[in-house]
């Protein structure tokens, strides 16, 4: 029996196979969406699987599950048996996966608030929608917070106490986390352009 994986981002089918004979180690990041594993199936046979920490969002029985990590960390085990049409166990299969607690975010270097609906709107964009604990802050050249935010969907509109603010470089800084166990740091700058 061959263990493969599929791994389902953002909704996009992008794809790509291991094979696995017994024991491996694969790298996963912790994700909303799930990791989907299948094995090579044999007509007439049932698989039941088990995941270690892990969520079997669907499939269960089947070729194929789709396995949501959760806030899980570290290295687990994921187990398949395969059990023929004589209802007889005829292999089993194990997998060692190490799920990472990984955050990208994708900031703008600059961004224009004139009202024109584009670019309005200073925002963050992260690679994951589960975050725990956020602190977005926006800091002028004379270090006043100028925008202070605790929701990942909320962005600044380029103003501070409800006046627009200069053109201008701006700092920024972001804490989030995914999970308790890690923290992540991001910093940079932002050029308002009116």
């Amino acid at each position: 029996m061959v263990l493969n994986k599929y791994v389902y981002l953002f909704c996009l089918y992008l794809c790509f196979t291991i094979n696995v004979q017994s024991q491996v180690i694969d790298t996963v990041m912790v994700n909303e969406n799930g990791v989907f594993y299948s094995v090579d199936s044999v007509p007439g046979s049932s698989y039941f699987w088990a995941v270690e920490d892990g969520e079997i969002s669907a499939g269960q029985g089947t070729s194929g599950v789709l396995i949501n990590w959760k806030n899980s960390i570290g290295r687990k085990k994921l187990k398949v048996v395969e059990v023929n049409a004589g209802q007889c166990i005829s292999d089993t299969v194990f997998a060692y996966i190490i799920v990472k607690d990984e955050l990208r975010a994708f900031v703008p270097s600059a961004f224009t608030p004139n009202g024109d609906g584009l670019n309005d709107e200073f925002i963050p964009y992260f690679d994951n929608e589960k975050i725990l604990n956020y602190r977005f802050i926006v800091i002028n050249r004379w270090g006043t917070i100028v925008y202070e935010s605790n929701n990942p969907k909320e962005g600044w509109n380029g103003t501070f106490e409800g006046i627009e603010c200069i053109s201008g470089i701006y700092s920024w800084e972001i804490v989030a986390s995914l999970t308790k166990a890690k923290v992540h740091y991001f910093r940079g700058t932002v050029t308002i352009m009116r």
